[in-house]
């Protein structure tokens, strides 16, 4: 890497610095002084002193000023205030959360008026906007003597107060982590500990050099900003600070050689080129001007989806069809039929009179970038919800992929390392890296393993595992304790379960044994002592004790812990620690139990405790989760329970979710500790809600959590619709991600099409019926029951007026649609090949004909006008089909060479323009051809993102943008078709 110095004209601001103003009027939402400008002490200051003290803003000093002259807030030991503030007079006081430094107080004035009993000011602290704690504010501290008000004329004019949801005030000094300027000069005495050299000297001298703030610019991405602030005094060589940068850009103008040349020749310049090893400065492409036929912005300027082929040579509009007499080239006709291998069985398939101009059997120019992915996967993962603490951003996983969606800005980050879909994640206890286990697949590279990486960077730093691990990883777990998250827990997922401990920055096994032959729920690391395992799942609770050695270290079972002296539940479900090392269990009858230790460190029930929580849920624990306040969250069904382990768990709060959400899976704090109560909740039902026990919750990340094999892109707008087995049928902005409208059918659904306006969309189901949405607003237009037998397949002729259904009892039915979405049999009779199940159709560009593949991979054409069977495919061999998304057939021959024994190709889709066609077949793979592939070694970009079939392959309108669904969590991709 190489640092270039780039001069500016402009210099760069101080973006750093940042105030709080506390606010002066008497309302009760707004912002209070930190302790520091009302210091709790005594103090022997004047008036004037206190007038004259130096600010670092006037707007500051003025504030200091005005509460100085008006007397609105006295120190403690000013009492003429609290005097004349009698019970019948307003109060003003500022409230702090229990347990969180960082709180700025909110400052309430108090009167008989508006809190005529001590209820209601609880309540009113309680608001979102005021002090939001997990179980609202029940309980009241005054601050610094920690003593509990229990009624509203105990408060005082001019104190400090601390609301909490248990009955226990946390040590911590409140109000001392307020922001303040950067400025240079001396620091204060109390700052001392902060400068100390390693032999304990306090540096005194205030002629420090202060550090460097620069940009850095990405020499490949210009793009990509990152703002260092560079230690002049640092004790690293040049080459360890490149190193050191590698993680913070994307990876002339002389390039700078060293820190001389940095901080004394180079000290007016701000702004650096960051190059990799390219070793030199690339000139940006310069952007294209703006035309009537060229623009950078989308329609509402959102994003990207651009009508890149509005305006083509020929004259046509986005999403016409090429005519057949463009899509041949000068060569030798034939006649003869071209035999191919598919599924075990020889197929005959007729080339069009003419060949094909392109078909060279070259890799596409496009590649697959992933934009998007939509969904959450929650129906039968328990590990698979985390924030990452450094940025906010929560981290899932959806097929082999895990996603880092920041839901203030609306993006996300995708980590796509995994060669097969991902079973369980884990963040470590200190720094953003993340450990991701995986399944295993039928290639050697496809071996089941953890993952080790950074989910700043997204950088990989380890593979462990690979040849060790059999069918799968079950869950994994970072040490917490002595090895600062150097030691990682997995299990495998094989019959005998067996667990091992990793040092996974060497990638060394130090230590494995077999667990049990009945299923393991999860495993985790004790976070108390590194030296203790837990382990869980059906009808046990087993605690375990690692030996180190030198050579190999050993792990046994403690079998004097984890003992149930009443019960044995069918399975234990969950676990979390307190505060004060407790093991906190729940099970598959909605019991929670406490495990408590001895001396030594034998585990065994506290009844005592346990008592209050015998019958926590109806159903069973999904999700435990302990606060640093004191408070045990507990997730059960659609229930969840805050309860006060101060008090012997005493339940103070319960929340019951919306039907439609779904079970509870996961319940994830959304900051560090927890203590405001707000929450993440993962849902078997795939939603993740965002709220609180005191307000409502509402979905951020949204999918289907079933099967989804229905797909189908707006011709005319950037969105697209889908429908599951679910029963839910939805439309997507594929500009902003979002989720448009949903409505539920009646019946699980299993194809859909969009007529060539898209004012109407069809949806078939299990049951064999078939509905008309309008593209709109998915209001039901009409329905019809077509038969008994699944809706396997629908298509809309390409003038909107006929529409083919294709069912799994090989019948086709022909339907005429008329504007208003009223649809009638064209023939009273339906056509039939045999007792293959239909599974794609395709109508011809003139609406004469149907092309449709059976469940036995046969192609059959039909003549609709006659409502007859072709017997040969030479008839339309010269026929445009409008879709081809049967995959098989002439244009797909060099798609099908070099399939494994077994594998098939499930779904495939043409391009609007017919460039390319995508693929997807029976072991999740997505592959991009150029259109038509007819060679026997058509090469294609290749991307593995499920471990099972891919469902569903289709281009947006304007042929940018593929979606794919696929794999056993009913996963939908969204990929950018790039250069």
């Amino acid at each position: 890497m190489k640092v270039i110095s780039l001069k500016e004209s402009k210099c760069l601001e101080n973006t750093y610095r940042s105030s709080y103003r506390p606010h002066l009027d008497y309302t009760c939402k707004v912002g209070a002084p930190s302790l520091s400008e009302y210091d709790l002490q005594e103090s022997s200051e004047s008036e004037d002193e206190i007038v004259r003290y130096t600010y670092d803003d006037p707007n500051r000093y003025e504030a200091a000023r005005l509460r100085s002259q008006e007397a609105v807030v006295p120190t403690h030991t000013d009492r003429t205030l609290d005097q004349e503030a009698g019970p019948r007079k307003a109060r003003r006081a500022w409230f702090f959360r229990n347990g969180d430094l960082h709180f700025k107080p909110k400052q309430v004035v108090i009167s008989p008026k508006t809190y005529p009993n001590f209820e209601s000011l609880l309540i009113a602290l309680g608001a979102p906007d005021m002090v939001p704690c997990v179980a609202g504010v029940r309980y009241l501290f005054s601050w610094p003597d920690g003593r509990e008000v229990k009624s509203v004329t105990e408060i005082q004019n001019g104190r400090y107060y601390v609301c909490a949801s248990v009955n226990h005030l946390q040590n911590v000094n409140y109000g001392d982590a307020k922001e303040q300027y950067w400025k240079g000069g001396k620091f204060k005495p109390d700052e001392g500990h902060l400068f100390t050299k390693p032999n304990g000297q306090v540096v005194q001298s205030p002629n420090n050099p202060r550090p460097r703030v620069i940009t850095l610019i990405s020499n490949m991405n210009r793009d990509s900003h990152e703002k260092l602030i560079l230690n002049t005094s640092t004790t690293q060589n040049y080459e360890e600070v490149l190193h050191d940068l590698q993680n913070m850009v994307h990876i002339p103008h002389p390039p700078v050689e060293g820190f001389a040349h940095l901080f004394r020749d180079l000290r007016d310049h701000k702004n650096f080129l960051v190059c990799g090893q390219e070793g030199q400065p690339i000139e940006p492409k310069k952007r294209p001007l703006p035309s009537s036929n060229s623009s950078n912005e989308s329609v509402n300027g959102k994003g990207s989806l651009r009508n890149s082929r509005l305006a083509r040579g020929d004259g046509r509009m986005n999403g016409e069809s090429v005519s057949p007499n463009r899509r041949h080239g000068a060569g030798p006709k034939r006649t003869e039929p071209i035999r191919v291998d598919i599924n075990g069985k020889k197929r005959e398939f007729f080339a069009p009179s003419e060949p094909f101009h392109d078909s060279d059997g070259q890799k596409p120019d496009k590649k697959f970038r992933l934009d998007w992915v939509y969904g959450f996967r929650g129906r039968d993962v328990k590990q698979n919800l985390v924030v990452l603490p450094n940025t906010g951003e929560l981290v899932y996983f959806v097929a082999s992929i895990v996603v880092l969606y920041d839901r203030r800005t609306h993006t996300q980050k995708h980590y796509t390392a995994h060669t097969e879909e991902i079973t369980c994640l884990a963040i470590h206890p200190s720094d953003p890296y993340i450990a991701s286990g995986q399944v295993a697949g039928r290639s050697p590279e496809g071996g089941a393993h953890v993952r080790v990486w950074d989910g700043i960077s997204l950088s990989t730093y380890a593979v462990i595992g690979l040849g060790v691990f059999q069918q799968g990883v079950s869950c994994v777990s970072f040490s917490e304790r002595d090895s600062n998250g150097d030691l990682l827990l997995a299990i495998d997922d094989s019959d005998r379960h067996v667990m091992s401990v990793w040092e996974w920055q060497t990638e060394t096994l130090a230590a494995k044994t077999t667990t049990t032959n009945d299923p393991v729920v999860y495993g985790c690391f004790y976070p108390f002592d590194d030296t203790i395992l837990i382990t869980f799942g059906k009808q046990h609770m087993y605690f375990w004790t690692v030996f180190w050695k030198r050579a190999d270290g050993r792990i046994l079972r403690d079998k004097k812990s984890g003992i149930f002296e009443d019960e044995v539940p069918k399975y234990v479900t969950a676990v979390c620690f307190g505060n004060n090392g407790d093991v906190i269990t729940g099970d598959s009858t909605g019991r929670i139990l406490v495990w408590s230790h001895d001396e030594e460190n034998i585990f065994r029930i506290d009844k005592q405790a346990s008592a209050t929580m015998k019958h926590a849920h109806k159903k069973s624990v999904s999700s435990l989760v302990m606060l640093s306040d004191g408070v045990l969250l507990s997730g059960g069904g659609s229930e969840i329970k805050a309860w006060d382990s101060f008090t012997r768990f005493e339940m103070v709060k319960e929340r019951a979710l919306p039907e439609s959400h779904g079970p509870v899976r996961t319940i994830v704090p959304q900051n560090a500790n927890g203590v405001d109560g707000y929450l993440f909740i993962g849902t078997a039902r795939d939603l993740v809600l965002e709220g609180s026990l005191q307000s409502k919750f509402r979905p951020i990340v949204q999918g289907h959590c079933e099967e989804l094999w229905a797909v189908a892109a707006h011709p005319k707008e950037p969105a697209f619709f889908t429908a599951g087995h679910d029963m839910a049928v939805a439309k997507w902005s594929a500009l902003s991600h979002s989720l448009i409208k949903v409505v539920k059918d009646k019946k699980p659904c299993t194809s859909i099409g969009v007529d060539p306006t898209g004012q109407l969309v069809a949806v078939g189901t299990t049951t064999g019926r078939v509905a008309l949405y309008d593209g709109g607003d998915l209001t039901e237009r009409n329905s019809l029951q077509v038969g008994k037998a699944q809706i396997n397949a629908v298509s809309f002729s390409r003038d909107g007026t006929q529409l083919a259904v294709g069912a799994h009892d090989g019948f086709i039915h022909v339907f005429v649609v008329h504007d208003d979405g009223q649809f009638f049999r064209q023939q009273s009779a339906a056509l039939r090949h045999n007792n293959a199940f239909i599974m794609h159709l395709d109508w011809s560009t003139d609406g004469r004909y149907l092309q449709t593949v059976l469940g036995d991979y046969d192609l059959v054409f039909w003549d609709v006008t006659n409502m007859q069977k072709l017997k040969s495919g030479r008839t339309v061999r010269d026929d445009d089909w409008n879709t081809y998304t049967c995959p098989v057939g002439y244009p797909l021959i060099g798609a099908w060479q070099g399939m494994g024994r077994g594998d098939v190709i499930n779904v495939c889709c043409r391009s609007r323009y017919r460039d390319f066609i995508a693929t997807g077949d029976s072991v999740g793979r997505l592959r991009l051809f150029k259109y038509p592939s007819i060679l026997q070694k058509s090469d294609s970009r290749t991307i593995k993102p499920f471990s099972s079939n891919t469902t569903a392959v289709e281009f947006m309108a304007d042929d940018n943008y593929l979606l794919a669904s696929g794999g056993s969590d009913a996963a939908l991709l969204q990929y950018e078709l790039t250069t």
